[in-house]
């Protein structure tokens, strides 16, 4: 991969941790003034505020890591890591909190 894909890459995974912020954040607030929820539901909702973020970042230090040790086997499935957290959190609400 080159540079500018790297970039392009770092500038996609955060704008998806911030998106992925502002979900879990309305999402959550949302979820959290429905009669069904339970302790487990609101652990959840409160954890993935911070993890969603986080897993943008922690996919950008792996970005850049196997970009500097020339790791192409792995780069990519770094890219993929705050979109699969996004969609299990997702699958979570439409699920287990039953919104339809």
């Amino acid at each position: 991969m080159s540079l500018w894909g790297t970039i392009g890459f770092t500038l996609l995974a955060l704008c998806m941790g911030f998106m992925g912020f502002l979900m879990a954040a309305f999402g959550g607030g949302a979820a959290a003034n429905t009669p069904t929820i339970n302790k487990f539901g609101m652990w959840i909702l409160d954890l993935s505020i911070l993890v969603l973020p986080a897993s943008s970042i922690i996919s950008v230090i792996g970005l850049w890591y196997a970009y500097s040790h020339d790791y192409a086997q792995v780069y990519y499935s770094w890219a993929v890591l705050p979109v699969g957290l996004i969609v299990l959190y997702m699958l979570f609400l439409y699920f287990y909190l039953d919104f339809r």
